[in-house]
């Protein structure tokens, strides 16, 4: 499974996928991207984030991405 992160200037928008489908997928304002959740999600191969906002959301998405013990590549 992988997990794709766009954070944009005004969206946080993600996907999670297989090497062939789309498994699920959303988006929230930027300012409610704590409110992500990716609880459902049991294990990852692989984070890819593209950022253009601030380093604190990048930061603070890392932080909740821990568990899965898959380091991102931003």
């Amino acid at each position: 499974m992988y997990l794709l992160i766009d954070i944009g200037n005004t969206r946080v928008k993600w996907q999670q996928r297989d090497e062939k489908n789309i498994i699920s997928s959303d988006s929230v304002l930027v300012e409610n991207f704590m409110d992500i959740d990716l609880i459902q999600i049991k294990s990852l191969k692989k984070v890819i984030v593209s950022n253009v906002n601030h380093s604190i959301v990048l930061d603070k998405l890392k932080e909740n991405l821990i568990h899965f013990h898959c380091p991102p590549w931003c």
